[in-house]
């Protein structure tokens, strides 16, 4: 009797064990690649948004190798810096190599939307002068500039590109015809505008960009 009791007993447990796996639910275990946070040796994608702004693919559809970001980009630092009250988009620690830059004034005023090609970018030249009011001063830089950045040490900035003829834009979106007038085969040449060639000895700051 004992013998039957510990078979039905055997029976018993086979049959609860096979019940329960044929009974059991099924799992789905989803793996995301890349996961949201993670560090990659390599990491490919055809196109790429960055930032919430972007987030919306309906109302900013990519296309295929664009890049889009929201905020700003910083090569080989963690943060970006800034140019007084607006932020910079385009922070770079290091020397940079352009081979086609394009320019625009987003000020308001008569410079606005004011678009160049500058083509090249293989020479770039900074320093600095002394103003002294006087027209038709040149400043060499040693290449004949595709366009010129000038700070005038606590003034506006002006910036003038070739094929502008004799105007030059300012940050305050104003523009003048008397900063920097023209550009010649060593550098650009100045005229009597207090913003770009002080009469008062002003120190201004320059940064060149040339084929």
């Amino acid at each position: 009797m004992w013998y039957n009791m510990k078979k039905i007993a055997f029976i018993s447990l086979f049959t609860l064990i096979c019940v329960s796996f044929i009974s059991a639910e099924d799992i789905t275990i989803t793996t995301y690649y890349p996961s949201p946070y993670g560090s990659y040796n390599e990491m490919r994608v055809n196109m790429l948004a960055v930032g919430a702004s972007y987030q919306d693919a309906v109302t900013n559809p990519l296309t295929d190798g664009r890049l889009i970001v929201s905020n700003n980009v910083s090569i080989n630092r963690n943060t970006a810096g800034n140019y007084g009250s607006e932020n910079v988009r385009l922070d770079t620690n290091g020397y940079g190599a352009v081979n086609d830059l394009w320019l625009k004034s987003p000020k308001s005023g008569a410079a606005a939307g004011w678009v160049s090609n500058v083509a090249g970018g293989g020479k770039i030249k900074s320093g600095y002068y002394g103003g002294n009011g006087s027209a038709h001063r040149l400043i060499n830089v040693g290449f004949r500039p595709k366009v010129v950045f000038i700070q005038r040490e606590g003034g506006n900035r002006h910036w003038k590109v070739d094929g502008m003829l004799t105007m030059t834009l300012g940050d305050d979106g104003g523009s003048s015809i008397n900063c920097v007038t023209s550009f010649y085969d060593q550098g650009f040449v100045l005229g009597s505008d207090n913003d770009c060639n002080s009469s008062s000895g002003k120190t201004h700051y320059y940064c060149a960009f040339g084929e």
